[in-house]
């Protein structure tokens, strides 16, 4: 049988809401008279579908002298769920008879070729916003908070999970109460919208000054290999008098 070769071009990772073309391309001889059993498909973590079954415009294009074989699926935009392992695999399987009236003579032969393309999505970047109860001057035996605020983009349709910690010149703010200063536990506002306070009751001279950042991360669930996290933070600057 001829030589034939499978090749994906594509990039390897894009951020979701981006556009994406992922084009597999089969290559064999000019003007074959057998032609080659392709099979597109992408897994992820849960299943397996096939290049027909996953409702995105797809083509397929073959050159003039038959040997080039384009199959292209257009991701617009990306979403979370095209994240996966794509496969494109081509086959030959010939069978001949050396006596057309005796299947005991058959006799096959069979060549593939595959290629695997790994899409990985990206979150898009978390918005962190810090805003303090009051910006005149601190004094010490006042109650005083800073607040962070955590906005995910509309295109975050997958559960996912927000993490924060409070950390004051580099160093983390414990959670819960310790020396009149309560960190309160992540507020989900709604499933875009979450908040984070760090309340002083009272402010402290010695302890209180300084730089307080709210650092984010945001995971998706174990079963979605294909996504990677993202985090972001924010500071602001207090000094107690």
């Amino acid at each position: 049988l001829p030589p034939m070769t499978v090749d994906f071009s594509s990039a390897g990772s894009v951020e979701v809401g981006q556009s994406l073309t992922i084009t597999c391309t089969i290559i064999t001889v000019e003007r074959l008279v057998v032609t080659p059993s392709i099979t597109f498909l992408k897994m992820n973590d849960t299943n397996m579908e096939m290049l027909s079954n996953l409702n995105k415009p797809y083509t397929i294009t073959t050159d003039d002298t038959g040997s080039v074989t384009n199959y292209t699926l257009i991701l617009d935009p990306v979403r979370f769920e095209d994240a996966g392992m794509y496969t494109c695999m081509a086959e030959f399987n010939v069978t001949g008879y050396n006596n057309t009236d005796d299947s005991s003579t058959a006799t096959y032969d069979s060549q593939e070729a595959s290629d695997v393309f790994n899409l990985t999505v990206h979150f898009l970047p978390v918005i962190v916003t810090i805003s303090k109860e009051r910006d005149d001057t601190l004094y010490a035996g006042t109650s005083f908070f800073i607040k962070c605020d955590i906005m995910l983009d509309p295109l975050v349709t997958i559960p996912v999970t927000v993490t924060n910690q409070w950390t004051r010149d580099g160093t983390n703010v414990p959670m819960g109460s310790a020396d009149a200063t309560i960190t309160e536990g992540l507020n989900m506002i709604n499933t875009l919208h979450y908040n984070a306070t760090v309340m002083f009751y009272p402010l402290d001279d010695a302890d209180d000054s300084g730089m307080y950042t709210c650092n984010v991360e945001v995971t998706a669930p174990n079963s979605y290999t294909y996504l990677t996290s993202t985090s972001a933070n924010a500071n602001t600057s207090i000094t107690v008098m």
